[in-house]
């Protein structure tokens, strides 16, 4: 990509969600570091939600067994108790 031209809304949308090659990942990067109004664009982004991520950020259900208390006196080598 050239240097003054901005990558489009959809490719920086791309870029946020790491769905880029690595080249055009390294382009759009680079392009971001001396281009203010595609910075701004990008941290528009912010608000938007990704499902992927959405479900990372949720905490883990818990572990049903964890309430029982055989659980809490069974041997298990190097596994943390909650």
């Amino acid at each position: 990509m050239p240097a003054t031209a901005c990558p489009g809304h959809d490719e920086l949308l791309a870029y946020t969600l790491g769905r880029l090659s690595d080249v055009a990942a390294d382009d759009v990067a680079a392009h971001l570091g001396c281009c203010p109004d595609c910075q701004a664009e990008l941290a528009s982004f912010d608000d938007l939600e990704d499902t992927f991520v959405a479900q990372l950020r949720r905490p883990a259900p818990a572990d049903p067994y964890q309430a029982e208390p055989q659980w809490h006196s069974m041997p298990f080598p190097n596994w943390k108790r909650a």
